[in-house]
């Protein structure tokens, strides 16, 4: 037997499935075929066998039963009526014949299943090619008996039909024999066939019974010889794992495992040179850890030095932030001061500015509505002189309407004269008359409002001299006010450029104090870093030399 030692885990399993596989392929293989040839007969039973039994039945029964209604025909003779009989005799016999024709035709397509069949169906044929010739003719007698009605020619016929039924029934019962014996043939082979088959499947049973043992067998076989294979070789390296584990690194690697060629050979091997590179690093980290010891020491007691000195230089350095601080508060405020002023004055240097842009506006103003005022005075000059032509013209227009109501009166005389031919023209002299009338008193409105116009236009023009002396004395007032805001404007602007000067000068040296108390800061913020960054170097040293008092009692629970 081989080494399966040798053999890697995965064509193990391979090994043993494939196995299982080949087991299951046999007797797939061998139960696949019984059951395809025993299929393969039921098949033929059913397709060829038991067709040519029904066919040999039914060609038997129909065999029997024309011959039965031919024997019937002879002892028709003495009747007198048996016309309609004989009729129904012949319309049987065409159902009997397609039935007889049909199943023949099948039993002659069917395969021969031997030699003695083959030769039997032979012999069959040349009887049944004799014994239907025989029907033809006694079919025939029996119609001429039908259709002839003269008694001495019916015995004739009837005399006939006796001899051909005297030669008949020796064909016929020979033909009968045949068919026994071709069913018997038939059952014969069915049989055989079903016994066959029988005894197939009782071996077949048989011989999956042995393989399946046998499968069982050998797969138990195989489970326990891969199981032992696989399961050992690892207990033994879990083993030796849990020995390394609790620190025993004395132990070495059996050496019936490191000489297997497999997955566990390897792990094995591995493991080897794992304890060799372990017992190495723990004598290098023992040894590191007894000087790391050592080091942290006199470490944290440098560091404790550095500490102390570098927290007095932050107290020194936090007091002198405190003193740039106040001056620079100081600065601030004097710097706002100067600020305020500044503001302050650039305000009224712009209220002054503005003021005098107003006052040159307001003289602009002034001058533009004593034009604007001189414009009016000349507007309602002419709206007075044109009211005047106006009441002229009303005078005129009052004169027309009433000379146009004098002649609407002449006119109206004048229609009354005519009678019934001045009706119409009365009218039109009342209509005038009425115009006349309306025109007058338009023209009254007219001249109350004209009337009116007049006044309001007398009140604007002393309005409009009184606006232009006010307007005399503004512009006047306009230009002292100008040269007055003019001299506030040039103080303001001194002030403003003084206060500018003040102002830049504390801002210079605001930004000399911040970058003093920024630099002081900055100190400041470096020399706290420096003291926690110390306190943290102290912690951090302190912890390396605890971690290496612990590593120094891990180390010392391995044995190397």
């Amino acid at each position: 037997m081989f080494q399966l030692k040798n053999i890697k885990i995965g064509k193990k399993l391979g090994l043993g499935f494939g196995i299982v596989a080949l087991i299951v392929m046999i007797v797939g293989s061998i139960g696949y075929y019984g059951m395809a040839r025993m299929s393969q007969e039921m098949v033929d039973l059913g397709q060829n066998r038991i067709p040519v039994l029904q066919n040999l039945a039914t060609l038997n029964y129909e065999r029997v039963d024309i011959r039965a209604n031919s024997l019937t025909v002879v002892t028709l003779e003495s009747q007198e009526n048996a016309g309609e009989t004989l009729q129904r005799i012949l319309d049987g016999r065409k159902k009997s014949w397609e039935i007889v024709d049909k199943a023949w035709g099948a039993l002659l397509s069917a395969p021969r299943t031997s030699d003695q069949e083959r030769e039997q169906i032979i012999q069959l044929e040349s009887q049944y090619k004799a014994w239907r010739s025989l029907y033809v003719d006694l079919d025939k007698t029996i119609e001429q008996i039908t259709l002839n009605n003269d008694a001495d020619q019916k015995k004739v016929l009837y005399a006939q039909y006796r001899e051909l039924i005297a030669r008949m029934i020796p064909i016929s019962d020979t033909m009968g024999a045949t068919f026994d014996s071709v069913t018997a043939n038939n059952l014969v082979n069915t049989n055989q066939t079903i016994q066959d088959n029988t005894e197939r499947a009782g071996v077949l049973k048989l011989v999956n019974l042995i393989v399946i043992v046998f499968s069982f067998v050998l797969v138990v076989i195989l489970s326990v010889v891969i199981t032992r294979s696989v399961s050992v070789p690892i207990m033994a390296s879990v083993e030796f794992l849990t020995c390394i584990s609790q620190g025993d690194l004395v132990q070495e690697v059996p050496k019936i495992l490191c000489d297997r060629k497999d997955e566990n050979g390897d792990l094995a091997r591995s493991m080897q040179i794992m304890v060799e590179n372990l017992r190495t690093q723990t004598r290098d980290i023992s040894q590191v850890s007894n000087g790391l010891v050592l080091s942290a020491s006199e470490i944290a007691s440098s560091v404790s030095q550095v500490t102390s000195g570098a927290q007095e230089n932050s107290a020194a350095v936090m007091e002198t932030t405190t003193t740039v601080e106040e001056v620079k508060q100081t600065v601030n405020v004097t710097s706002q001061k100067a600020r305020d002023v500044a503001d302050k004055a650039q305000q009224g240097l712009q209220v002054a500015h503005d003021a005098r842009q107003t006052s040159e506006k307001l003289a602009i103003g002034m001058q533009h509505i004593r034009e604007q005022m001189t414009q009016v005075a000349d507007t309602v000059m002419k709206l007075s002189e044109q009211s005047q032509v106006i009441i002229e013209i009303t005078t005129t227009v009052e004169d027309l309407a009433d000379q146009s109501n004098l002649l609407a009166v002449n006119a109206a005389i004048e229609a009354a004269k005519a009678g019934e031919h001045g009706k119409g023209f009365a009218v039109v002299a009342q209509e005038i008359k009425s115009l006349a009338e309306q025109s007058k008193q338009a023209t009254k409105q007219v001249r109350s409002i004209l009337g009116d116009i007049q006044k309001a236009t007398g009140a604007a023009v002393m309005a409009t001299e009184q606006g232009n002396k006010a307007v005399d004395e503004g512009v006047k007032e306009a230009t002292s006010a100008r040269e007055s805001i003019q001299a506030l404007s040039k103080n303001f602007s001194e002030s403003t450029q003084s206060a500018a000067q003040i102002a830049a000068a504390n801002k210079e040296q605001l930004m000399a104090i911040d970058q003093v108390a920024s630099a002081m800061q900055n100190i400041e913020e470096v020399t706290n870093q420096n003291v926690a960054s110390m306190r943290h170097l102290e912690v951090a040293v302190q912890s390396l030399k605890e971690m290496g008092q612990n590593l120094t009692r891990t180390v010392a629970r391995y044995k190397v």
